[in-house]
């Protein structure tokens, strides 16, 4: 009888085994398709939509994840979305469908994740492995467009606004962002001293990539993050850490020098020039700012509690905000700006307790730095670094949860 349970047993922990990794895989292909979004719907959304019944039916929901994103992703939207109706009777189906997938997506992978008990740090490596990959071929494809003086590869234009590298993204303000945080990744494990070699190769890849696509948010995204990593390093870190530190200060130093003394051309620009360029103030600036301060014109004359309904700023400015937060404040009012306050104190409260949370640290504060001048709410990476940041808070732990099956 006892080898009977003990084969059970076994027999059971080989089929979890097999279910983590599936989904530890399937969330890794994810991650590599978010790095193709030239179309829409995107290959990522098509590969969740079809997955999700899937989810749906054989994993669990943490009861934590479903109230949280009920209260503090899906309230908002609703809210908002009837206030919009309400006012002058026009939604943005378009907005709320991106917004409803999102939050969909978020709350079925981070419940899969934490209730399948599975090993956190085993994830992230698989799925900034993919993350990785992704970002090269990105890369690659630049690369190629330079050397062949090309700007389109497969009818999509991978160079666009000069020598802006975009890859396979519709704007390089969404490629810069995305390669920075395979960029801190592999910058974290070298200073931990794991393949150095083969860490450096990749983080000189990965830093020219995040600087050809000439994106001054991304820029500073990359220079807040690097910031903050390297000097948690340099002042808390082992003797170890602080050598790699130090070593990578030098080599940052000489490799901008380098570029100063060599002043490259590409495609018949001069590389120096044209980063001079982008660090100034650009003619569309000024507009983007008056865009901005809009929001306040747009709360006082329509609802400043809700808001005027999801993706509609563009109705009331004639332009983007290019920032996350006056979007959501204009779009959502102060109710939902406070509930997206809230759940980014969630999501630093879950850093916290990770093993891996300098890393998570400075990538998401990287990333919403960037946000300040960019609408990031839509970016599919940034979702994956949210539910990354709760599967390696939730590994280990007993999760409340209750099964849902079929819907």
């Amino acid at each position: 009888m006892v080898r009977t349970n003990s084969t059970v047993e076994t027999v059971s922990d080989l089929v979890t085994t097999a279910k983590q990794k599936r989904i530890a895989l399937l969330f890794g292909i994810y991650t590599f398709l978010s790095g193709f979004v030239f179309i829409e719907p995107s290959p990522a959304e098509i590969f969740f939509v079809l997955l999700l019944p899937f989810l749906l039916v054989t994993v669990k929901w943490s009861l934590s994840f479903l109230i949280e994103s009920l209260f503090l992703l899906f309230l908002p939207l609703v809210t908002s979305t009837v206030a919009g109706l309400f006012q002058d009777g026009f939604i943005n189906p378009r907005f709320i469908v991106i917004d409803v997938y999102l939050f969909v997506f978020y709350m079925v992978m981070s419940s899969a994740i934490s209730t399948e008990g599975i090993d956190a740090s085993d994830l992230l490596e698989n799925v900034m492995k993919f993350w990785t990959y992704a970002a090269l071929v990105n890369i690659a494809a630049g690369l190629f467009c330079y050397v062949s003086g090309k700007t389109m590869l497969l009818n999509v234009p991978i160079i666009r606004f000069g020598i802006r590298l975009t890859g396979f993204f519709k704007d390089p303000n969404v490629l810069g962002p995305f390669i920075v945080v395979p960029l801190l990744y592999n910058l974290d494990l070298l200073i931990k001293g794991r393949d150095i070699f083969k860490r450096l190769f990749l983080i000189i890849a990965l830093a020219l990539g995040a600087l050809l696509s000439f994106s001054r948010a991304a820029w500073l995204n990359t220079l807040v993050a690097v910031v903050i990593l390297l000097g948690y390093y340099g002042l808390f870190g082992g003797a170890k850490n602080k050598k790699y530190v130090f070593l990578m200060i030098v080599f940052m130093l000489a490799a901008v020098y380098v570029l100063l003394l060599t002043s490259p051309q590409i495609m018949g620009f001069r590389l120096i020039d044209f980063l001079q360029s982008r660090l100034g103030l650009q003619s569309y600036d000024e507009q983007r700012f008056r865009t901005q301060l809009f929001v306040v014109e747009i709360l006082q004359s329509k609802n400043i509690l809700f808001g005027i309904g999801p993706g509609r700023y563009e109705e009331y400015a004639g332009m983007s905000t290019h920032s996350l937060y006056l979007r959501y404040l204009g779009e959502r009012g102060l109710f939902g700006f406070l509930t997206l306050i809230v759940w980014f104190v969630i999501r630093f409260k879950s850093m916290r307790k990770t093993s891996l949370k300098i890393f998570f640290f400075s990538s998401l504060l990287g990333q919403l730095a960037n946000s300040v001048f960019i609408d990031s709410l839509h970016w599919r990476h940034l979702w994956v670094l949210f539910i990354l940041t709760n599967a390696e808070f939730s590994s280990g732990s007993i999760e409340k949860s209750i099964k849902i099956r079929g819907g």
